[in-house]
C-alpha cells in the first residue's frame, strides 16, 4: 500500500498530475457529499502561491507535521491510483473516504473524471482552502470499503491486509 500511495503523492505533490488534471474537475456527487461544507477561502488569493497538500504523511514516509509560509493559498488534494480504468471505478463505487481538515468534514471536494497517464489510471479531488491564518491545522484522512478491491498491486478493504486506511498529519502556517 506504501508504494501506491507513495507514487500517487509524489506525483500529486510535484503537481504533475494534478495540474494536468484540473480541467476535468467537476463537482462531487450528492452521494459523496456530508451535511456539512469545508472551509472556504477567505483571504483574496491574487498573486499568492499554490501549495498543495494531502491528508496523508506517515503512509508515505514523510513527517507528520508540515510547515509552510503564511500567504499561501493552500489546495487540499488527494487521489486514487490503479492499473486499469475499471480498478479505479471500483475504488469510487467501493470506497467510504472522509478526509477532514481543522476538524471540519470535506465535503464539498471537487473530482476529476478517471483518466489515464503514464500507463496508469487516476482520480482526484482537491478543495482550494485559500490563504489560512498562522496556526496549526490538523488533516485526517480515513478510507474503508464495501467490498474487496485491486489496484493493480494489493487488495482493500474486508478481510484483506488493508481493511481500511488512516492517517492524521498537521500543517502549521508560520
Amino acid at each position: 500500500m506504501k508504494r501506491m500511495l507513495l507514487a500517487l503523492c509524489t506525483a500529486l505533490l510535484s503537481c504533475s498530475l494534478a495540474d494536468q488534471a484540473v480541467n476535468s474537475f467537476s463537482p462531487t456527487s450528492d452521494a459523496e457529499s456530508a451535511d456539512r461544507s469545508s472551509p472556504s477561502p477567505t483571504v483574496d488569493p491574487s498573486g499568492a502561491e499554490t501549495v498543495y497538500i494531502a491528508p496523508f504523511c506517515t503512509l508515505l514516509g514523510e513527517e507528520r507535521t508540515r510547515t509552510e509560509d503564511y500567504g499561501n493559498v493552500f489546495v487540499l488534494a488527494w487521489g486514487w491510483e490503479a492499473q486499469t480504468e475499471q480498478q479505479v471505478r471500483d475504488y469510487l463505487e467501493n470506497a467510504m473516504a472522509k478526509v477532514t481538515f481543522n476538524g471540519e468534514s470535506v465535503a464539498d471536494a471537487e473530482r476529476t473524471d478517471v483518466y489515464e497517464q503514464e500507463g496508469a489510471f487516476h482520480v482526484f479531488w482537491e478543495k482550494s482552502l485559500g490563504i489560512l491564518e498562522r496556526g496549526k491545522y490538523p488533516l485526517t484522512f480515513f478510507v474503508e470499503f464495501r467490498n474487496v478491491i485491486f489496484d493493480g498491486m494489493e487488495y482493500f478493504g474486508p478481510g484483506t491486509d488493508n481493511e481500511s486506511v488512516e492517517d492524521t498529519c498537521y500543517l502549521i502556517v508560520e
